[in-house]
């Protein structure tokens, strides 16, 4: 069975607060490597996470500069533009 690999979306959250602590791109990688490459790469802030893989076409439309690190509410609010995702949604 091939594991899935590409970009990943992770979106963190408080899970005693339902407090959204942000969000990150990294990749490429596996499933698996996703969390602990945003942890190197510093992105990740730590809190409850959801792992989602862009789809290639999604993912090439990605600015380098929102890969790999920890993005802003307003980051996010453009990425979700760009690719049409939200917090709640499968990237596209």
């Amino acid at each position: 069975m091939q594991r899935p690999s590409g970009y990943f979306l992770l979106r963190f959250w408080d899970p005693e607060t339902d407090a959204k602590l942000g969000a990150c791109v990294v990749g490429p990688c596996e499933a698996l490597e996703a969390i602990p490459l945003a942890h190197e790469r510093g992105c990740n802030p730590g809190g409850a996470v959801l792992v989602s893989l862009f789809a290639a076409r999604a993912a090439e439309l990605i600015p380098d500069s929102y890969r790999d690190r920890l993005l802003t509410a307003a980051d996010f609010e453009m990425l979700t533009r760009i690719v049409n995702v939200g917090w709640e949604g499968q990237p596209s």
